[in-house]
């Protein structure tokens, strides 16, 4: 695609917002897997084919999911808060004496 042709493709697509705080919790492979995921989304989303549409739409907003050792610290920080395990209470058809 020459210059000109992708630099008009690009005006077609609707501004997206990107929350980037959970960038700075991943690795860099987790980081370039996100933002492959993040242009999907916006090449699936925020394409407009007329001008129309393009001018009433509203900014899209995209927000990252967390980096794997964050959320595991922060699943370690919730079990340090807790004071006694969950129970799991599981029924079968035999404890109703069919």
């Amino acid at each position: 695609m020459k210059k000109r042709q992708r630099k008009k493709n690009e005006q077609k697509y609707l501004s997206v917002f990107a929350d980037e705080f959970n960038l700075m919790t991943m690795t860099s492979a987790e980081q370039e897997q996100v933002l492959k995921d993040m242009e999907a989304f916006r090449k699936r989303q925020a394409f407009r084919k007329r001008y129309k549409d393009l001018k009433e739409g509203k900014p899209l907003r995209y927000f990252f999911p967390l980096g794997d050792s964050f959320k595991g610290n922060l699943q370690e920080i919730s079990k340090l808060g807790k004071k006694k395990p969950y129970l799991t209470v599981t029924q079968s058809s035999e404890d109703f004496g069919n």
